[in-house]
């Protein structure tokens, strides 16, 4: 009786260790083939039992229970059923998912000849589409995805509030146009929100000979004289902001900007951890957090437009589902 006890207490253990070291949605790899496993391999999708895993398939868990565990196999698109003692022969896959992205997107960039500006608005849909023509599915192919639109909009993102060559030049000629990474007209547009994809077709910004116009919807002349050394970079994004009816909000300031991106990307990847979509809950707990860090006035007449632009960077950029 006592030996039965201990290894009660010892399965018991084993069980504790397991749930500790897995967690539901991890990708994990097999260490052996399952003849060697303790236990027997259920096929669920199927209905067969004994079935086969072989040495380094990967599978995402979908649940861990004290009877079974439920692993995902992306590969056959089937859901098997394992004994908790025999995760043993598991281990983590490494972090797979980020490498896989940047392998994706680096192939992307080469057919666009380096241009990061022809990906930046790729939303879900399209990285999804591309992520499954390497032979990536299900669930795994989602995560690659959501990381693929991150690094797809984070980097323009980034690169477009990059103004400080036209700042520090101060009033600004027709010889200024081309004093940092992107043309003068390429960073007004993105600092002032204005969508890449849209650089052809409008809303933009754009220079003829020295005057300043926009395209698109409120299209025309902005300033006459823009590159005549009248105006600083800020007093060029000033005057096309009125001109397009832009607000520029604390999402369209460098100094801010990149904090809340930050803060976004970490709190949001915490958040979602587990889950498909977010709901209007989940948003009224972030900017509250952003309050808290003093990134958003909660006095701010634009909170409402703070919200919207919020909502559509963890859609759009982040590529987060919002559940409607």
């Amino acid at each position: 009786m006592k030996h039965i006890k201990l290894f009660e207490e010892f399965s018991s253990t084993l069980s504790l260790v397991n749930e500790a070291k897995f967690k539901k949605g991890q990708y994990i790899k097999a260490k052996i083939d399952s003849d060697d496993f303790d236990g027997d391999v259920y096929d669920k999708t199927n209905d067969v039992d004994g079935s086969e895993i072989l040495k380094n398939s990967s599978f995402e868990i979908y649940e861990i229970g004290k009877d079974e565990v439920i692993l995902w196999s992306d590969a056959d698109e089937v859901e098997y059923s394992i004994d908790p003692d025999d995760l043993k022969n598991f281990v983590k896959e490494s972090l797979v998912t980020e490498s896989e992205a940047e392998n994706i997107l680096q192939d992307l960039l080469d057919e666009r000849g380096g241009d990061m500006g022809e990906l930046y608005g790729m939303g879900m849909e399209d990285a999804l589409d591309t992520v499954e023509t390497y032979g990536h599915k299900g669930s795994k192919a989602k995560k690659i995805a959501k990381e693929l639109v991150s690094m797809c909009n984070e980097s323009v993102v980034t690169e477009k509030v990059n103004a400080s060559g036209y700042i520090k030049a101060g009033k600004l000629g027709y010889n200024d146009q081309f004093l940092g990474r992107r043309s003068l007209s390429y960073t007004l547009s993105t600092d002032l929100g204005l969508d890449p994809k849209n650089e052809f077709s409008g809303p933009w910004l754009g220079f003829d000979h020295v005057s300043l116009y926009a395209t698109g919807k409120n299209g025309g002349t902005i300033l006459d004289d823009a590159l005549t050394g009248k105006y600083t970079y800020d007093e060029l994004k000033a005057a096309a902001a009125k001109h397009l009816g832009v607000k520029e909000s604390f999402v369209n300031e460098s100094s801010n900007f990149a904090k809340i991106e930050k803060e976004a990307k970490t709190w949001w990847a915490k958040r979602m951890k587990g889950r498909d979509s977010w709901d209007a809950e989940d948003m009224d707990m972030f900017i509250d957090y952003l309050m808290d860090k003093g990134l958003v006035d909660p006095n701010s007449d634009e909170l409402s437009d703070t919200r919207e632009e919020l909502e559509s960077h963890v859609e759009h950029t982040l590529g987060y589902e919002f559940g409607y």
